[in-house]
């Protein structure tokens, strides 16, 4: 009877333990590459854009575009909003004990502005931020310097 309270007790101990290192950095350490850009876009409110998406996510490569509205895309909104974004997914993957630069993670947010053309929608560049694992910087490069 000892032995079953004892493993009763070890079991229950080791379920919150386990629990707690899963939830304590705020991101869970078995988020899947698609489930972790889907939480980053989630937990990073970028109140200027109409819409933001990855459209790449996987154990090497994290890619976002930030969609801005006709007219209310700018340069200096992209750079900080694709910077952050970019951050934000280095954090995340830094609490699940990934290390960017050494495992050479690509990760890109393009910010878009939508466009009328003369018979379709189009996407206007306004530039795009890139996690740089060499240097370990995060770089943004507006359109003119592409």
């Amino acid at each position: 009877m000892g032995g079953l309270l004892v493993d009763t007790i070890f079991r229950r101990l080791a379920g919150g333990l386990a629990f707690a290192l899963a939830s304590a950095g705020g991101y869970a350490a078995s988020l899947t590459p698609p489930e972790l850009a889907a939480e980053v876009i989630r937990s990073t409110p970028i109140k200027s854009a109409a819409r933001v998406e990855a459209t790449v996510a996987t154990d090497a490569r994290y890619t976002y575009f930030v969609w801005y509205k006709q007219g209310e895309g700018s340069v200096a909104k992209a750079r900080a909003d694709t910077q952050k974004l970019v951050r934000a997914t280095l954090s995340a993957l830094v609490k699940q004990g990934v290390k960017p630069a050494e495992d050479w993670k690509f990760i890109h947010a393009h910010g878009v502005e939508e466009v009328r053309g003369e018979t379709r929608k189009m996407a206007a560049e306004l530039g795009d931020a890139a996690y740089n694992f060499t240097t370990d910087q995060i770089e943004f490069k507006p359109p003119s310097l592409k």
